[in-house]
């Protein structure tokens, strides 16, 4: 919105999309043979590029929309994409500091901006909130709204979410001219109305080690009162975890 205020013309890309399909043989796996989505061999980084070739020449692209829940580009349907002239394409995903993701752009081209979690928040024991417990429960409400995942499905790719997190996304945070602290003070009492209930629903027998991870999501909720999602502004970063995202 800041941008065409200012007269230029932006366009989005989601690198989401270049994921490749689960039943690709190219898709990497972790070292238990579990499909591993926390590195950049899990995009199509050739596709990427040749399509930025083209939009950055002007030329009109049908970009993949990858869906989650089949885990595979969605068959009959792209996005068009064009760059109006002297536009700018805002790029978004987890890989985007990683200079290999776009090899073939000019490094002077690019403006790089590190967007994170970094909660201010002292809980009711004296605790700071904890960043990556900030984040899972933005995960949980997201993949359930967005990917139709369960909590527990969300669980299950925590140990390896955090691994890729230190090994594919913050030894590249020094790569960003800025960094966006994305914390809202009242996000967690909105997420608790979705999140709750689903951790609460986990059962010992299911979870097995897990149960005492969604003990833990449990315990730190209780530190918040719930809110409704309907106090949220339409155009908060919120929208991204609560299924309404504005740029779908």
């Amino acid at each position: 919105m800041h941008l065409r205020c200012a007269g230029i013309k932006p366009e989005t890309l989601s690198t989401d999309d270049y994921f490749l399909a689960r039943e690709d043989p190219r898709h990497p796996r972790d070292k238990d043979g579990n499909l591993n989505f926390e590195t950049l061999l899990a995009v199509d980084v050739d596709k990427l590029n040749a399509d930025l070739q083209k939009l950055f020449t002007g030329t009109p692209v049908d970009t993949p929309i990858f869906n989650f829940v089949i885990g595979a580009p969605e068959p009959y349907k792209t996005r068009r994409k064009q760059l109006a002239p002297g536009g700018m394409l805002i790029m978004e995903g987890i890989f985007c500091l990683n200079p290999a993701l776009t090899a073939q752009v000019d490094d002077a081209s690019k403006f790089n901006v590190f967007i994170a979690p970094l909660s201010p928040l002292t809980l009711m024991d004296g605790s700071t909130a904890r960043e990556d417990y900030v984040r899972l429960i933005r995960r949980i409400s997201r993949d359930y709204l967005h990917r139709g995942n369960s909590a527990l499905h969300t669980l299950k790719k925590y140990a390896s979410v955090r691994e890729g997190e230190l090994e594919n996304i913050y030894p590249f945070a020094g790569e960003a001219e800025v960094v966006y602290n994305s914390s809202l003070l009242y996000e967690m009492n909105v997420l608790k109305r979705t999140v709750g209930p689903m951790l609460h629903a986990i059962t010992k027998a299911e979870a097995g080690a897990l149960y005492g991870l969604a003990a833990q999501m449990l315990t730190f909720l209780e530190n918040f009162e719930e809110v409704a999602d309907s106090a949220v502004p339409n155009t908060s970063v919120l929208m991204e975890f609560i299924g309404k995202s504005i740029f779908e």
